[in-house]
């Protein structure tokens, strides 16, 4: 259901990707994260899925006016275990923040989303790790929704997933690769509309402007201030 649900969006927006393909959104103060799959499933015969999320995480990235008083970006990876790749304070300049993120090392192994979900509102999102009371909390987890650790399918990582979004971090969620469990990625996600699908790297590219579409509208204490066009 979600899957032809989602095929509707893309014909809905597909004046949207033009319009956003050289713009840069300015948003009230918004804190996004992204919990990024790097276990074996993902890249499990080449590192073609794996170089399309990072290219996807920053071009998504691009999208937003980058800095203290605008959006701030974390980013969570995880397989055996999570590691906290970036933190909302670290990277207040585009540029840089973007370099990194192309960049990030892949790791394989088991999938570990349970401990990524408990570092992002234990760690990533609390008092001291640089994310703003006052600003809006994103959290886009991009993976197959096959956990695997500390068991398959454990509710200790639906339990992760709830005390995020008692915390008010909003929970979204791309479905990577065409293997993704569906059921178990509703279970994660704050609403139904919050889940999307990519099997390849260009439908990853695709759910950009759809993404921003839902960010936007996510976040209600947020306005967007304007499109900036680049030149």
């Amino acid at each position: 259901m979600y899957k032809s649900e989602q095929h509707t969006r893309y014909l809905n927006v597909h004046v949207l990707c033009r319009v956003l393909r050289f713009a840069d959104f300015a948003i009230g103060r918004l804190d996004m994260a992204f919990i990024v799959d790097s276990s074996i499933s993902i890249a499990f015969n080449d590192r073609t899925m794996w170089n399309a999320m990072c290219k996807f995480i920053a071009n998504l990235t691009d999208k937003f006016e980058i800095g203290p008083n605008a959006t701030q970006i974390a980013i969570v990876t995880f397989s055996n275990r999570s590691s906290v790749m970036v933190r909302f304070s670290r990277h207040q300049l585009k540029t840089p923040l973007l370099l990194f993120i192309r960049n990030m090392p892949y790791r394989g192994g088991l999938s570990n989303l349970n401990d990524a979900l408990y570092k992002t509102w234990s760690d990533v999102f609390a008092v001291g790790g640089g994310s703003r009371t006052a600003a809006d909390k994103v959290a886009i987890i991009l993976t197959d929704g096959v956990d695997n650790v500390p068991g398959m399918k454990s509710p200790v990582t639906i339990q992760n997933a709830r005390r995020c979004k008692q915390d008010g971090i909003r929970l979204m969620a791309v479905g990577i690769t065409s293997r993704s469990n569906d059921a178990r990625l509703i279970q994660i996600v704050s609403s139904p509309d919050d889940l999307f699908h990519a099997s390849n790297g260009i439908m990853l590219g695709e759910l950009i402007p759809l993404l921003i579409q839902r960010i936007t509208r996510a976040t209600p204490t947020s306005s967007v201030t304007g499109i900036v066009t680049s030149t």
